[in-house]
This record gives C-alpha cells, sequence and structure tokens, in this order.
C-alpha cells in the first residue's frame, strides 16, 4: 500500500484575510466567527491519503492509483492528485498526465452546478457548490437526475476498482439539506450509462462544526473498463433524502473527498537504453543503462566484449527492475585490456519478453606510466681490436608497463669512469676507438633509460676487452754476423718476436720468399739461428735468410735477415823467396832475393825477421831488409 500524507494549517487569520468568490464560502467563515467570536487558535491536521495496493491475483502485480481527486490540498483549492507522477493538477486544467493517462475535469451534472469550488474549513475535504446567488443548480429532487461525472484514461491498466467517500451539508437554521445517496455508473461513451455492482453510496453529514464521510471502497470495475482511452465514472443520486435521513434534499451541498481509481499495470515486454559507459580507467568501466520493467519484474544484464560478439555477461547492480518507470541501472566490470574499444548493451528480459539496447563502445585509458625498473645489456665484453664504433652490446629495460618504449643516454654518476670512450646509437652501447686488451683491459659506464612518459631508470655496467691472439709483429736476432771459420752449426743469434700478447710463445722456421737466398746453409734450433757449415769471409762474405715467427695460435710474422761473416786475421800458410842463389864475391849486403808470403787474408801485410829453428844454422850470416834477404858479407864459393 502507498502513503501520501499532506499537512494542512487552517488559522484565523487566513479567513479573516481571505476573500469569499462564493455564497457559501461568505456564510462559512460567517459561521465560524459567530461560532468562536474572536478566539486565536489553530488547527494542524495530519491527512493520511491512501492509494490502493491490491494484489491481481492472475499475475501477482500491485495495484497502483490511476487518478484520485482529493480536496486537502490548498486554502480555497481543489486539486486532482494524478498516481503516475505524483503531483497535484488543478481540476480545470484538463492537462493530460505522464504516461498515457489523461485526467479531465470532475463535472456535476442533471442541473447542479459548480460555479466555484472552495475549501472548507475542515481542509480534508473540498465540495463542489452550486452559483448560491441565481439559485440555480441545487440538488433537490435531484433522485436519477443529478450527480457528480468525471472521466479518465486506463490505458496500461486493468482490474480497476473504485474508492470514494461523501457526504451532505446540513443547515437547519437555513433550511439546506444535501444529499445523502447515490450509486456509482460507469459509460465509454458518456451517454449510456450502467450501474456497477457494490457501487451504492451513503454519505455522512457536515455542519459548522462537525462532519463525516462515508463512501465504498475497493469496487471492482467491468472488465470492459480496463486498458480504454477514455472512461466516465458518476455517483448520481438515488433518492431525495438529504444526509441526515430525515428531511427532502433542497439547496445543500453534496461534499466529497478521496475519490480513487487504482488498477492493476499490464505487463510488457521491458523498454531498454543503452547509456554511454563512465568512471573509465585502464582496466575498468561502469556500464550504464535505463530499463522500464513495464510493469513486469525483469532481470536486467549486460553483455559486454571486444567484437559485437560480446562473450561476457554481468547482472545489473539494480536487478531486478520493477514497476512501470524508467530506473538507471549500471554495472563496474573490471580486468579489462588497458587502451581497448569494448562493445557493450543492456539486456532486459521479464515474462513478457526480451528487450537488446543498442551497441555502445568504450575505450579503457592508457595504463598509468610506470617507471622502468631494470636495464639489461645483451653483451658486456668485446674482443680487442675490433674498429671503432663497434656494438658491445643491446640495451633492453624492464618496466611494468609492456608497450612502453625508451631512449639510452650516458650519464654522470657512480659508475660513469668511461662513459668517454663509448656512444650509444638507439639501443646499441658502441665502444668509440678500437680496443686493445694490453692497454686497458676493463671499462665502466654508466647508462639510463628513459621511457616515453620520461621516467628513468639508471645502472652501471663493466665492460670487458677480451684479450685476441695477435699476429707477432716483429722478429729480432740477437747477432747478425758471425766470424769465419767458426764450427758447422754455430749459432749466429738468438730470434725473438714481437707480440701484442705478453705471453705468447714463439717457434722459428726457415722459409721461402723474399730474401730467402741463403736460407740452405743456415738452420733453426729452437729460437737459435745456425749456420750450418763453417763459414770463409774469404770465400762468401754474406748471406741472406728469411725467418718466420708463429704464435701458440699459428699467427705468423716473416723477415729477411743479412748474416755477416766477420774476416777474422789468419796466419799466413808459406813464404817464398824469389831467388836462392848470389855470385860469389858480391858486395857484403847483397840482395839473395825478395821475401814473400802466402796468406789466406789477400790483403795482409808481413814483416820479416830471421828465427832460430830448424835451418837456422846461417841466419847470422844473412839479414833481411824489409822483404829482402841480404847476405851479410862477401860470399866466396871456395
Amino acid at each position: 500500500m502507498k502513503k501520501h500524507t499532506f499537512y494542512a494549517l487552517l488559522d484565523r487569520e487566513r479567513l479573516n484575510n481571505h476573500q469569499s468568490t462564493s455564497w457559501f464560502g461568505d456564510q462559512c467563515i460567517n459561521e465560524y466567527k459567530n461560532a468562536h467570536q474572536r478566539k486565536f487558535w489553530n488547527i494542524f491536521l495530519v491527512l493520511i491519503f491512501l492509494t490502493m495496493g491490491f494484489a491481481n491475483s492472475e499475475r501477482g502485480y500491485a495495484q497502483t492509483t490511476i487518478v484520485g481527486w482529493d480536496g486537502s490540498v490548498g486554502y480555497y483549492n481543489y486539486a486532482i492528485y494524478d498516481a503516475s507522477n505524483g503531483i497535484f493538477r488543478n481540476p480545470y486544467a484538463n492537462v493530460g498526465a505522464a504516461g498515457n493517462i489523461s485526467i479531465s475535469v470532475m463535472e456535476t451534472f442533471g442541473g447542479a452546478s459548480h460555479a466555484s469550488a472552495s475549501s472548507w474549513y475542515y481542509p480534508d475535504m473540498t465540495q463542489l457548490v452550486f452559483n448560491d446567488n441565481t439559485e440555480t443548480g441545487t440538488w433537490d429532487n435531484g433522485s436519477g437526475t443529478k450527480g457528480w461525472v468525471f472521466r479518465f484514461s486506463s490505458v496500461g491498466y486493468t482490474t480497476l476498482k473504485f474508492s470514494g467517500k461523501m457526504c451532505g451539508w446540513i443547515d437547519n437554521s437555513m433550511g439546506r439539506y444535501g444529499p445523502r445517496d447515490f450509486k456509482l455508473q460507469y459509460s465509454l461513451n458518456g451517454s449510456v450509462w450502467t450501474d456497477i455492482a457494490g457501487g451504492s453510496i451513503t454519505g455522512g453529514t457536515a455542519n459548522a462544526t462537525t462532519y463525516t464521510l462515508l463512501g465504498i471502497s475497493n469496487v471492482s470495475l467491468p472488465v470492459i473498463c480496463d486498458n480504454t482511452p477514455t472512461v466516465y465514472l458518476r455517483v448520481i443520486m438515488t433518492s431525495n433524502i438529504s444526509a441526515d435521513g430525515i428531511h427532502s434534499v433542497t439547496t445543500g451541498n453534496s461534499i466529497l473527498d478521496g475519490f480513487i481509481v487504482a488498477g492493476t499495470p499490464i505487463p510488457a515486454p521491458p523498454t531498454v537504453t543503452t547509456n554511454a559507459a563512465n568512471n573509465l580507467t585502464s582496466t575498468s568501466a561502469t556500464l550504464r543503462g535505463a530499463v522500464n520493467a513495464n510493469n513486469a519484474s525483469t532481470a536486467v544484464t549486460f553483455e559486454y566484449g571486444t567484437t559485437t560478439s560480446y562473450g561476457t555477461t554481468v547482472i545489473a547492480n539494480q536487478s531486478p527492475v520493477t514497476g512501470s518507470s524508467v530506473t538507471s541501472v549500471n554495472k563496474a566490470i573490471t580486468g579489462l585490456a588497458p587502451s581497448t574499444t569494448y562493445y557493450y548493451r543492456v539486456i532486459g528480459v521479464n515474462s513478457e519478453g526480451t528487450a537488446n539496447g543498442s551497441d555502445k563502445t568504450f575505450t579503457t585509458q592508457a595504463p598509468p606510466n610506470n617507471a622502468p625498473t631494470d636495464i639489461a645489456l645483451s653483451a658486456n665484453s668485446i674482443n680487442e681490436n675490433v674498429v671503432a664504433n663497434s656494438t658491445v652490446g643491446t640495451l633492453s629495460s624492464t618496466d611494468p608497463d609492456a608497450a612502453n618504449t625508451f631512449t639510452y643516454t650516458l650519464v654522470a654518476g657512480t659508475g660513469s669512469t668511461d662513459n668517454t670512450s663509448f656512444n650509444i646509437n638507439g639501443s646499441s652501447l658502441q665502444i668509440s676507438s678500437s680496443p686493445d686488451f694490453e692497454t686497458k683491459s676493463s671499462y665502466s659506464v654508466r647508462v639510463r633509460t628513459t621511457d616515453q612518459g620520461s621516467l628513468t631508470y639508471e645502472k652501471a655496467f663493466n665492460i670487458t676487452i677480451n684479450d685476441v691472439n695477435e699476429a707477432p709483429t716483429d722478429i729480432a736476432l740477437s747477432a747478425n754476423s758471425i766470424n769465419e771459420n767458426m764450427a758447422a752449426n754455430s749459432v749466429v743469434g738468438t730470434l725473438s718476436s714481437t707480440d701484442p700478447d705478453a705471453a705468447n710463445t714463439f717457434t722459428y722456421t726457415l722459409v721461402a720468399g723474399t730474401g730467402d737466398t741463403d736460407n740452405t746453409s743456415f738452420n733453426i734450433s729452437g729460437s737459435s739461428l745456425r749456420i750450418s757449415n763453417s763459414p770463409n769471409f774469404e770465400t762468401k762474405s754474406s748471406y741472406s735468410v728469411r725467418v718466420r715467427t708463429s704464435d701458440q695460435g699459428s699467427l705468423t710474422y716473416e723477415e729477411a735477415f743479412t748474416i755477416t761473416i766477420n774476416n777474422i786475421n789468419e796466419t799466413p800458410t808459406d813464404i817464398a823467396l824469389s831467388a836462392s842463389s848470389i855470385n860469389e864475391n858480391v858486395v857484403a849486403n847483397s840482395t839473395v832475393g825478395t821475401l814473400s808470403s802466402t796468406d789466406p787474408d789477400a790483403a795482409n801485410t808481413f814483416t820479416y825477421t830471421l828465427v832460430a829453428g830448424t835451418g837456422s844454422t846461417e841466419n847470422s850470416s844473412f839479414n833481411i831488409s824489409g822483404s829482402s834477404l841480404r847476405i851479410t858479407g862477401s860470399p866466396d864459393f871456395e
């Protein structure tokens, strides 16, 4: 059951200041003044207006007020209550209510006039009165001819029920007696009327000090009135007996209050609208829609996915939706992919059918940018002797954001000692100059990675130079000359190699090539270059050989050497005398002959002397001058 409570306050000052528009209204005010003789009082009255909420036994849907006429709101104001939107409307405005409910005025008929509408000083009642000044339109002799009529629309409703209360005005001092007995009738055209079972109304009484409202409640209207654009109802007098049951009806007023028509909404398939999603993040969104259950309990879901095939169904927070008003529905969803377009729609299902909302899309936000957490270098060593700007390794970044891109720079900080020896090209760390292990075997650099959102991470790397086996660059021979006449296989000199790799070992061989002319005259033992035969300067004073050094990695170097034979002074091997006889009787110191020497050293010079030894018997008879052998005395053959 719906319950609406209205409060009205009526005070004496308000009555004093009000300008009545009817004779009856003035009469009411005068009677009030006379009865209470300037007393100051307030009446606070609570009117509880109950709208009907009966259940339809077949479908189980609650009833709701379609239209109602109630006089409890506003001083000197008659109003209509429209249950579909909860507002009051002026009865003479002839306006249409929300939805398909059309409300028209309530009228009297049969000569009972309603020249003006006024609230009696019982503010929970409203009366429509005749024009008393002209005495036209009264309730006397109205049985079967006079009453109240009103019309409304019942489109969308079934199982209609009527409730209403009435009373008649009794004023013995003025001889005014309002009617008591009415019956309820309906019509679909406003001219042919049919009694409604249970529609007899015996109203109460009202006077200047008290009132009693009596009537009927929840009287069923015929089925033919269901879901109809225009239905007419009227209460028509059924007797000329006044409300007090004693007099005949004269000019007294008929007062009605709380005339209400309720009905059961007719259910229909739901009406749904897909609304724009909101609360978008990189991984979540709120799906939104609007649903009118059309009076049948409606299960509401959302479908969503990355295509119009959807794939995922979730239940709306407000499901199930009931009633006949539009209800906003929503559902927060999580676990979405960042920067992704999703399709979605709202779906309503009730006993009357299924309704699919239109397809809409939303795109999740890009994920929040997080700073990189690490840098990796694919290789942290490089061989010595590579060309300048050779790549050491490729840089890569670890980042919570998988799709991020990065730039790399060398930056100052811990570990940046050798930054100037390197450069970065894209993601490649390059060594700026050709490295040499023997010069510098290790470097330290500091690298910064920066993502597209300018968030950074820095890390130091040690770069190792690999000691590559390098070819020898020179051969040295400790001596390149040898004395003649040395024994065979005498060592000319010791061979040694120049190599970038200080720890290398070498082997030496005589090889063909430029300068190898005399290779056959030499041999190598270990690192010693030896002459195979005893040399003779006078025979050959110079030799040429070609030597190869090979390191343990088979890298080689070759060089030609010239070997000089040292000319050694050798002993003369013979003495010759140009003449070995002389005539007798020659003068003393006459030359016998000239001495000459035989010597391996052709350029040698000689001196001669007479020496003791075998054959020296006559040495004293001779002398030598230069190379001349002279006889000291004149010889005598005899």
